[in-house]
């Protein structure tokens, strides 16, 4: 890592990679320009598949609990991998036919080879020739136990986040009596989100072996895919304060997944940073969203935000208060934010700018259009009623009372007690009220069975000789 970091300050002190003026995605495009009919892909021949010969316990090995271990290496080589055993082998050999692309299958071989080599002892990487889908990062050796986590939880949690393959091993580059080193194997995007975080974890455990003292970032990122000059890079956000930091970071990390998701942007804090790496559109919203959420935070966002002219945006119109934007929002915001974990959105209201009196509008901001119509389509039907469930973005169980008509729309199957409001004094609410009556929910009461037809309801009292005049005739 080298520590010579040249300094691309902006507003807020904010501290960029290097990127060349001239980006080859602002060549203009010629929209309504003929198309080369020599141009057409031709059509997907047949997958290739390769094939190999490993033992049982190799398959057990890699196939891991639930299958686990087999769909990470499928994710992250983009082949397919099947095991099967080899009928009338006396030891009981297992094939394994690894299918797609020649480059899918090149990565497939190298990440199961390195897998199976676990089970025997070191991995050793050749790293004589660069990678594109391999990374070596250096973790200092009192920092190992803590990132790999208790066995290995630690490894697997940042490998689901971002789609990767994470193990320590000796690349062949390295002196004998060097220590191993993380190999984060993957695309560009899933490789330098799992580096933010271990860069996070070793800061936690050793602070200021990233960042110093003046919220500058030590480092320099060079790994296979930094500086091709395709605006990828990253930005660096300096939080001013803890209490700035722990409001960005959410809940359990929730707000800064729900900033990473709605921007399309690898996004980790490291120390009182925060890094966001991505093409220049990704890092933009993601810039954006920090600035707002902070606002949000101090109570200074009002509807000086430019939102017309964005393509990252959906409005959704509202009533102000109650069955409005209050239900949107629930109990302490819970609703919204359950909304925002089940479509990956970003959102937040702010006053009409047409000053229309009773009336919010509710910001949705995704870089997926679909994601935007998810969350629109989810208000909506809490709008209607209907509760958001922690496993549906749209929707979930309707409520069973309607507040409209004041009685429960499930009648005797409702297994919810409701608040009946006092009714007028008449036989129907005598001494019954032991064994239920009508309680609200639309039909008699589940709780005490039907009448007896011997026993007689008590008339109304008498004024003159008390409650026990009318039972002693």
């Amino acid at each position: 890592m080298d520590a010579d970091v040249p300094t691309y300050d902006d507003e807020g002190g904010r501290q960029r990679s290097p990127e060349p003026d001239v980006d080859v995605r602002d060549a203009p495009v010629d929209a309504n320009a003929p198309r080369d009919p020599s141009s057409t892909a031709p059509p997907r021949p047949a997958d290739e598949v390769d094939s190999t010969t490993i033992t049982t316990d190799d398959a057990r090995f890699l196939i891991g609990a639930k299958g686990a271990t087999k769909r990470k290496l499928m994710r992250v080589s983009g082949a397919r991998l099947e095991i099967t055993a080899i009928e009338g082998d006396a030891a009981e050999g297992q094939r394994l036919d690894i299918s797609g692309s020649a480059e899918a299958r090149a990565k497939a071989k190298r990440y199961v080879e390195w897998v199976l080599r676990q089970r025997v002892g070191k991995i050793i990487v050749d790293t004589s020739t660069v990678m594109e889908d391999v990374s070596v990062m250096e973790v200092p050796g009192d920092c190992t136990a803590y990132v790999t986590g208790k066995a290995g939880q630690g490894l697997r949690r940042i490998e689901a986040d971002n789609g990767t393959l994470l193990f320590f091993g000796k690349p062949t580059t390295d002196p004998e009596d060097a220590p191993e080193k993380l190999i984060i194997c993957g695309d560009r995007k899933g490789r330098r989100g799992s580096e933010l975080q271990v860069m996070s974890s070793i800061e936690r455990k050793i602070p200021g072996t990233f960042v110093d003292e003046e919220k500058k970032l030590k480092i320099r990122f060079e790994q296979p895919g930094d500086g091709l000059g395709d605006g990828w890079g990253f930005d660096v956000w300096p939080f001013a304060n803890e209490e700035e930091l722990s409001f960005a970071v959410g809940r359990e990390g929730s707000t800064r997944r729900k900033i990473a998701k709605a921007s399309g942007c690898s996004f980790e804090y490291v120390g009182m940073l925060g890094i966001m790496t991505g093409d220049r559109d990704e890092r933009a919203r993601c810039w954006d969203y920090i600035r707002w959420l902070l606002k949000q935070q101090k109570g200074t966002l009002g509807t000086d935000i430019s939102f017309k002219d964005r393509n990252d945006v959906t409005v959704f119109p509202c009533k102000s208060g109650f069955g409005g934007i209050s239900r949107i929002y629930g109990t302490g915001g819970a609703t919204l934010r359950l909304i925002e974990q089940n479509t990956g959105t970003f959102c937040f209201n702010i006053p009409d700018p047409d000053d229309e009196p009773e009336k919010e509008l509710v910001l949705i901001f995704s870089h997926d259009k679909g994601a935007r119509g998810r969350a629109r389509d989810a208000m909506r039907d809490v709008l209607n009623g209907h509760r958001v469930s922690a496993n549906g973005g749209n929707g979930g169980q309707q409520r069973c009372y309607d507040f409209s008509v004041g009685r429960c729309r499930r009648g005797n199957s409702c297994k919810w007690a409701h608040i009946v409001p006092p009714g007028p004094p008449g036989p129907s609410r005598g001494g019954d009220r032991g064994r239920g009556g009508d309680r609200g929910r639309g039909g008699p009461s589940r709780g005490g069975g039907p009448r007896r037809d011997d026993r007689k309801p008590y008339s109304r009292l008498n004024d003159t000789w008390g409650a026990m005049a009318d039972r002693l005739g």
